[in-house]
């Protein structure tokens, strides 16, 4: 069929019409195009924004929160995420409004807060006939300082920080927050920060007579650690104009922790765990943490899919705080415990310390300071002591039992220095055994201690 002959879609060409769209012979019709992937409809979070894969095409998450608001995921290789919203803006003397898609932002540069925040306002601006890209730049909004510490928290989460250290720096910074929280970011000055630093130790001092190794200036020093890496961060991702914390020194120098529970005291501390029911399970966790050496922390978090059976733990790397994974032995008197909490009527087949099944114990402030009097009612008052020294009690009580230095430090799962290249290249011993045999002589003292 000559060309001329062909069936034309649509209307017939004019002179100063563009030409028409020609079927080739034996075409059912013009080309379809491809539909478009819908996006996933979901509630946005910080964790899910920063944790997302980047798929083999753009992904599209459309936020539940605020309607028209999405997170737009680049493919593979990018590793780009941006916030955009779908606009409808109206037009003053015209019939219907404007849709638009606008994007203007991205993850990192501005948190999910931010951007839902700048959705709305964007939204507001549409119902005005206000079009974003034809909008003329306001004065930037001052940047305050908990502007800041919102960034920095979030930032913390995308870079994979643990939940709790996360909790740790917003706690530090709730002081910071109080005295400048609506001040400018950038008008916070070394001034400014010496003389809170100075108030925190005035106060610690006056409202509390600190144990030797907690000295009145440990707090401030911590606050000023946790400031000086959020405005280190600002600075080098240029969210101030300075950094003011930078030479700010210290109130006074970090004094080593040297406290242990004595065998009284850990007699004390024993039989005071099991006698007290209605401590559980935290009477349990701190034996846990006394036998094994291990953090509070990683002992609080055990869940029972982490011991096999042949009583040996398995701690992950993404649960160690130094993120190297570890395994522990448990002596006679661990295995113990977990026994006596398998048969508790309050017994969870998730985690080993729990009180309702759905997440492990965290809190045991409380629980502590109830076991500290009861040791003080039952042996007398003595030098405070924290949940950590369980740890060192530990330590402490293998080297008094003879175990080599090198052997505790594995137990422990602390890094032990080589004395040489060649050792550290070519010895992959995990000492798993002689690790198993200090925490059974270790048990064994502290079963023959508590039932003598």
């Amino acid at each position: 069929m000559p060309a001329d002959d062909l069936p034309l879609i649509g209307r017939q060409p004019t002179d100063d019409a563009p030409p028409p769209y020609i079927l080739p012979p034996g075409s059912d019709g013009p080309p379809k195009r491809k539909p478009k992937a819908e996006a996933e409809r979901r509630t946005l979070t910080t964790s899910f924004v920063s944790t997302c894969e980047h798929a083999a095409t753009e992904t599209k998450y459309l936020d539940k929160e605020v309607s028209g608001f999405y997170l737009v995921v680049q493919p593979r290789p990018s590793k780009t995420k941006s916030w955009m919203q779908m606009l409808s803006i109206h037009q003053p003397g015209k019939q219907g409004s404007k849709a638009r898609s606008y994007t203007f932002g991205r993850v990192g540069e501005m948190t999910l807060a931010e951007a839902r925040k700048m959705a709305r306002q964007l939204k507001a601006d549409a119902r005005q006939g206000i079009d974003p890209k034809n909008k003329p730049e306001p004065a930037p909004a001052a940047f305050t300082f908990n502007d800041l510490c919102d960034r920095y928290l979030a930032r913390q989460v995308t870079l994979g920080c643990r939940p709790s250290t996360i909790e740790q720096y917003a706690r530090l910074l709730k002081r910071p927050r109080e005295a400048w929280g609506t001040l400018s970011a950038d008008s916070i000055t070394k001034r400014d920060i010496n003389a809170l630093m100075d108030q925190v130790t005035a106060k610690r001092r006056r409202s509390y007579a600190p144990a030797p190794n907690s000295p009145p200036f440990a707090e401030a020093d911590n606050i000023l650690a946790a400031i000086k890496g959020m405005f280190r961060m600002a600075d080098g991702f240029d969210w101030t104009e300075s950094d003011p914390a930078r030479n700010v020194p210290n109130r006074g120098q970090p004094v080593p922790r040297s406290r242990f529970l004595t065998e009284s005291e850990i007699v004390a501390a024993w039989r005071g765990s099991e006698e007290h029911v209605e401590w559980y399970p935290f009477g349990a966790a701190f034996q846990m943490s006394l036998l094994t050496g291990q953090r509070m922390g990683e002992v609080c978090g055990l869940p029972w899919s982490e011991i096999n059976r042949d009583g040996v733990w398995f701690l992950p790397a993404e649960r160690a705080k130094n993120g190297r994974a570890h395994t522990i032995a448990l002596s006679k008197p661990a295995m113990a415990i977990l026994e006596r909490i398998r048969r508790d009527q309050r017994y969870h087949e998730t985690y080993v310390f729990t009180a309702d099944g759905r997440k492990p114990v965290s809190y045991w402030t409380d629980a502590h300071r109830r076991l500290v009097k009861h040791m003080d009612d039952t042996i007398g008052k003595r030098e405070r002591w924290v949940p950590h020294d369980l740890r060192r009690t530990c330590a402490t009580g293998m080297a008094a039992l003879g175990v080599e230095e090198s052997i505790i430090e594995r137990v422990l799962n602390h890094t032990v220095s080589r004395t040489s290249a060649v050792a550290a290249t070519y010895n992959v011993h995990n000492y798993a055994a002689e690790k198993a045999d200090a925490l059974n002589q270790w048990g064994a003292h502290v079963e023959a201690l508590v039932h003598a």
